[in-house]
């Protein structure tokens, strides 16, 4: 058994970024609970900043409990709340980062942390992290990496199909050029167009406005679960915009208050409290969900007709869904939104044609979006599971 320190070093090198087109790494785009990176909202404009490199690995330097961090896969600049862990040999960089990955790793560092308010890591202590010192250090990382490769690829392909949803959503229920009986787009053709008084638009003829809690393709799901002996709790804080963690086990005696929702097919879910952007789709292929899982009272949930599921789920996702609920939230400490406010979000209602043909052409997009969730969770599980017993030598890699 070695030290981090055996094998890594902080990069103390900076550069200066006044006038470079480079790739930024603050704290607030790695992504909590291990996920990566996203694209920064805010590169600087000024200033020297730590330099990193290809398998460098990048951990969030606030709030070590977040587990914030990134194995780099390119160079660039990182913040100053950034830790930048330099391997000694680069072709170790991923056995190290495979370590790091471990939840005992994270454990340990909240062990010294400095602060209560903004909890910062130690940095001498992060140093003194044991790391077992095994022959096939290339190869667990390899695989470990390997893993988040695939967790990695399919949220990209998530990102893909979700943008073309948006697409259509827009195009079919914000223009109105969905596809006219001949094929050609509705408003584009001329396709008759009639005035809503309590929208102040016009909208196709033969669609209407209903309100979000009282409407023709979808139900409130009340709260209530059947009676079991053990199935994994949601929490809010479980889901991260539509990605699923592993979640808690609980027994039905002994479950929080709050364990109090059942997720059903052809369901559509939202966090209910303002400014948490978080969405659960239930699909057919979401046994884990259906069979095993219970939600949190945080959630919302919409009952959808068969033809409307796509439709629901892309009104939710829309950043008309998301200001209206911020507006309508309300409390003394945590601003949230009721089921009766529900009734003050307007939702256009189509004619049958035109749900059915959105939800033909849309079906199997969503079914590949929630398939793709499930393959991340089970490869999450995967690793997780076996990154303890390859670091402890229980389990080996053959060739």
């Amino acid at each position: 058994m070695k030290k981090l320190m055996n094998y890594a070093i902080y990069s103390n090198e900076k550069l200066s970024i006044d006038g470079l087109d480079v790739f930024y790494v603050g704290v607030e785009n790695i992504l909590p609970n291990k996920k990566g990176i996203k694209p920064s909202s805010f590169v600087p404009k000024t200033g020297k900043y730590t330099k990193f490199e290809k398998y460098d690995i990048l951990l969030g330097n606030i709030g070590p409990y977040l587990k914030k961090i990134w194995l780099a896969d390119k160079s660039g600049l990182a913040s100053p709340d950034v830790l930048v862990i330099k391997p000694l040999e680069s072709r170790f960089g991923k056995y190290i980062y495979a370590n790091l990955l471990n939840d005992s790793f994270f454990q340990y560092a909240m062990l010294g942390v400095k602060g209560s308010i903004l909890p910062r890591c130690d940095k001498n202590h992060i140093m003194n992290y044991s790391i077992p010192d095994v022959e096939n250090k290339e190869k667990i990382g390899d695989f470990i990496y390997f893993i988040n490769k695939k967790i990695e690829l399919n949220n990209k392909i998530n990102d893909n199909l979700e943008k073309q949803t948006k697409l259509l959503y827009d195009y079919w229920f914000t223009q109105f050029d969905f596809p006219d009986e001949n094929g050609n787009p509705y408003k584009s053709s001329g396709g008759e167009m009639v005035f809503n008084e309590e929208l102040k638009r016009y909208i196709p003829k033969g669609w209407s406005i209903e309100t979000l809690l009282n409407n023709t393709i979808s139900r409130i799901i009340k709260p209530g679960v059947n009676i079991f002996k053990e199935k994994t709790y949601f929490a809010t804080a479980d889901i991260n915009n539509k990605e699923i963690s592993s979640g808690n086990k609980v027994l039905y005696q002994n479950r929080e208050s709050r364990a109090n929702m059942q997720p059903i097919k052809s369901s559509v879910w939202f966090a209910k409290m303002k400014n948490s952007v978080k969405h659960l789709f239930i699909t057919d292929n979401m046994d884990f969900m259906i069979n095993e899982g219970i939600l949190s009272t945080g959630f919302c949930g919409l009952e959808c007709e068969k033809i409307s599921f796509e439709y629901i789920s892309s009104f939710i996702t829309s950043p008309y869904f998301e200001m209206a609920k911020d507006i309508l939230s309300h409390g003394a400490t945590q601003e949230a939104v009721n089921n009766n406010d529900l009734n003050f979000i307007n939702i256009l209602i189509p004619d049958h044609r035109t749900l059915l043909n959105f939800h033909k052409i849309t079906k199997t997009i969503y079914e590949q979006i929630t398939e793709n969730i499930c393959s991340n969770r089970k490869l999450i599980e995967l690793r997780d599971y076996l990154l303890p017993l390859l670091l402890n030598g229980q389990v080996t890699i053959e060739d």
